[in-house]
């Protein structure tokens, strides 16, 4: 192992308490915060390395330290990796690694609890309940030291909890140092298998998918690390999928997609794992499980089955000890009562809604396969007699991959796609055990197997680097000046969903007062009224047959696809951040069926990409497009953030809309597009 276990179990111990400490003292009254701050010490001397001795028969008893410099350079492995993935800036960022800056920002130049000047008449300041954690120490040493400071501070934080995550798959499993660190950066799904043999069932079921699901697009998406994500093409070739598809994404897409999820919460898991496989050990689990929560609660739902299971194998008497019934109730309670104080309103629905099983399973059942389903087959004849915990844990993490799609909450179901990732984290100590334990039977032609089909899953990963290295690296943190405040810088859907009810216990009596940052209005630099008419003639071009009315402009749609599109609205990918769509969907006759609300794709084109050859190829990344959710509040408003700074850099050239319905069109229907604006010049 990288770190002996006392080291490696205190430095993840404190990577989870140092954002629960900040919390309790940024967002709580002193005398709250503090006899809390105080048990939750009390419980971290007792969770410390070494405080449980390992079982006599505990392989991990017998350390497995490497010499310095094998630790040194699995070090800069792991920053490399990161680096690949956008994070801290240097290379290319996934649009979801925006918000980053945004919270670090305003966490920084706020007075926590972290609050927000309304800029609507009557409405007081806003809280905003989110989980922060992961961004709080960083945060912290930039109200000391300032914004790059914190900038590099949130880089090497996100470094250091990643060489964590690798120390402790070590641990856990007799893979070599080498070896098993790349086969725990660069472990995916069988990505390839799974969107090949998923376009074929489409091809028969539907016929044939046109120019956006080609192989060629599909060798783009592996080329460029976006592999991961070849469900939507899918959903975009096939929209009777839409929604519909599951994606089980590698560790670097994860890292990349939302690593304030991933790194404190496999932390957390590997610790209460690492106690799962030391017989009836329980008495720090609901501990762990409480410093999770303020990171990413989404991953701590997804590791309540297993903690909830460990607990109860150690036995109830022994897990009622201080660090769980004191320390773990207390940090938990209090960040449950923070966060229940958010109006959100989280759509959810069945995965079988919409659809039928018929047309639905065939793809499930190829998903399932290709994308754990051989891994499971070839590594359980291996590691079904290693150890009882073994078993257990394999049998558990199996069922978490099965049903974490069946219901989808959330915008993108994140839920099921943090459920499903813990669910992949213990298949792939299954593949490790499989791969090199010496309890293992000797069966050459399966470890074949395994180590052939782990090559093919980690082309999506490959990707991330190639892509990292052909994007080209940029060497400072990104312009403060430019940031901008979180209900400003994205959609007012999100918003909402991260503003507080302050007529709560917890901000009447517990949290500190709060001194909201100002608010300022969004700027309109650029807009057009089509229910006035205004230089529609000029800039815009409707694609499909369309009549000016006092609503808007009227386009009739029989599908998804192109609506409007303007060849002469110069402006530069960093001009603006916010698009604004105001637009509504309406029978085409009167009687007809009312169409579901539209949601639209907004694509623009440099000199370099024009907008003909884009369509061909939609996930291109030097063409920026953004998906438009309709705002649950107002089903007449459609919202999307653009971060024109955020991909790549250039002048627009071109633009197009493209609409989108979930469920698909029954029969034709009208599009109203009232208004477009371009917001935060």
């Amino acid at each position: 192992m990288l770190l002996p276990s006392a080291w490696l179990e205190n430095l993840s111990l404190a990577y989870l308490a140092l954002p629960e400490f900040l919390f309790l003292f940024g967002w709580l009254r002193l005398y709250i915060a503090l006899p809390v701050a105080i048990c939750v010490g009390i419980a971290l001397w007792k969770s410390r390395g070494g405080f449980y001795a390992p079982q006599p028969d505990d392989e991990r008893s017998k350390e497995r330290l490497v010499a310095p410099g094998v630790t040194a350079a699995i070090f800069l492995l792991a920053a490399a990796c990161v680096t690949a993935t956008g994070i801290g800036g240097f290379t290319y960022q996934h649009e979801e690694q925006q918000r980053n800056p945004v919270f670090l920002n305003d966490l920084i130049h706020a007075q926590w609890p972290l609050a927000y000047e309304e800029t609507v008449a009557d409405r007081p300041p806003q809280p905003l309940p989110y989980y922060f954690g992961y961004y709080l120490p960083a945060a912290a040493v930039g109200k000391v030291l300032g914004w790059n400071a914190a900038w590099y501070a949130l880089y090497a934080w996100t470094i250091g909890g990643v060489f964590l995550l690798v120390a402790w798959f070590l641990r856990l499993t007799p893979a070599p140092v080498l070896t098993g660190s790349l086969l725990f950066l660069f472990f995916g799904g069988l990505d390839v298998l799974a969107a090949a043999a998923s376009m074929a069932v489409a091809y028969l079921q539907l016929g044939p998918p046109g120019l956006v699901a080609s192989p060629l697009t599909i060798a783009q998406h592996a080329f460029w690390g976006d592999l991961d994500y070849w469900s939507f093409a899918l959903a975009q070739a096939y929209p009777a999928y839409a929604g519909k598809v599951v994606w089980f994404a590698g560790i670097l897409t994860r890292i990349e997609f939302g690593v304030h999820h991933l790194v404190p919460a496999w932390l957390g898991v590997m610790l209460i794992l690492s106690d799962w496989l030391r017989p009836n050990d329980n008495r720090r689990t609901g501990f762990l499980y409480a410093l999770m929560v303020p990171s990413s609660v989404l991953a701590a739902m997804a590791i309540t089955p297993i903690a909830a299971l460990h607990l109860l194998r150690g036995g109830l008497l022994r897990a009622f000890s201080f660090s769980n019934a004191v320390a773990g109730v207390l940090a938990l309670g209090l960040t449950l009562l923070y966060l229940a104080t958010s109006e959100a309103e989280w759509p959810g629905a069945w995965l079988l809604s919409g659809t039928t099983a018929g047309a639905l399973l065939p793809h499930l059942l190829v998903q399932f396969l290709f994308e754990f389903g051989l891994y499971f087959l070839l590594a359980w004849p291996l590691v079904r007699h290693v150890s009882p915990q073994l078993k257990q844990l394999g049998a558990l993490g199996l069922l978490m991959l099965l049903i974490s799609p069946w219901y989808q909450f959330g915008y993108v179901n994140d839920v099921g796609h943090n459920v499903a990732g813990i669910g992949l984290l213990v298949l792939l100590l299954l593949i490790s055990h499989a791969l090199w334990s010496t309890n293992t039977p000797n069966r050459k032609w399966l470890r074949t197997s395994l180590a052939i089909i782990l090559c093919i899953g980690a082309i999506a990963s490959a990707g991330i680097a190639y892509r990292a290295v052909t994007w080209g690296a940029k060497s400072s943190p990104p312009d403060p000046a430019r940031l901008r405040q979180l209900p400003k810088g994205f959609t007012q859907e999100v918003s909402q969903q991260l503003r507080a009810n302050q007529d709560t216990l917890f901000w009447k009596y517990l949290a500190r007062p709060i001194h909201p940052l100002p608010g300022e209005p969004l700027e309109v630099f650029r807009a057009w009224d089509f229910s006035q008419g205004r230089a529609h003639e000029h800039d815009w071009n409707s694609v499909l047959p369309a009549k000016p009315g006092p609503e808007g402009l009227r386009i009739e749609v029989s599908g998804n696809g192109p609506v409007l599109a303007a060849g002469c609205v110069p402006l530069h990918a960093e001009d603006f951040l916010t698009v604004y769509l105001d637009a509504h969907s309406e029978a085409l006759h009167p009687g007809g069926a009312t169409p579901p609300p539209p949601q639209f794709i907004v694509r623009w084109s440099s000199p370099e990409m024009p907008l003909d050859e884009a369509a061909a190829h939609p996930f291109y990344r030097t063409l920026r497009f953004e998906r438009m959710y309709n705002a649950w509040r107002d089903p007449t408003r459609n919202e999307a953030y653009l971060m024109g700074d955020s991909n790549w850099r250039g002048t627009v050239t071109g633009l197009q809309f493209e609409v989108w319905f979930e469920p698909p069109l029954t029969e034709p229907a009208v599009v109203v597009i009232e208004s477009i604006q371009f917001m935060e010049k």
